[in-house]
């Protein structure tokens, strides 16, 4: 009996730690820069409030970027590109047929953020 009492207390302690630990945080675990790109397009297009979450602290406008509405005036809806790398083209939203391009720096070992985003004809719209 007293057993059971002092197994049922550690997994009560250690379980919560556990499911902490074990849960998916896309800031901390490294991510390789296609990833990163496409992460970015299906946050610009399903949670526009997580976009920030893929640009690098160090850029200048993570503060300004965090609302939703930052990113959905700069690309609208539907965004697309014709790849997942550095540059690519616009294929959906906003740009369309632009070339868009994104300056990467690591954020932790392999973990990619955008550091800036450059449209052809738009200028830098990131920074």
């Amino acid at each position: 009996m007293k057993k059971t009492k002092v197994l049922g207390i550690i997994l009560v302690i250690a379980l919560p730690v556990f499911l902490f630990y074990s849960c998916s945080q896309d800031n901390d675990e490294a991510m390789s820069i296609p990833d990163r790109i496409d992460k970015f397009v299906r946050d610009v297009n399903n949670s526009p409030g997580n976009v920030w979450t893929n640009c690098h602290p160090s850029a200048g406008m993570t503060n300004e970027a965090k609302p939703a509405v930052f990113w959905t005036t700069k690309f609208g809806s539907g965004f697309s590109l014709s790849s997942r790398t550095v540059t690519a083209t616009v294929t959906g939203g906003l740009y369309i047929g632009q070339t868009i391009t994104f300056t990467m720096l690591e954020d932790g070992a392999n973990n990619w953020k955008i550091r800036t985003i450059y449209v052809t004809g738009a200028g830098t719209i990131f920074n």
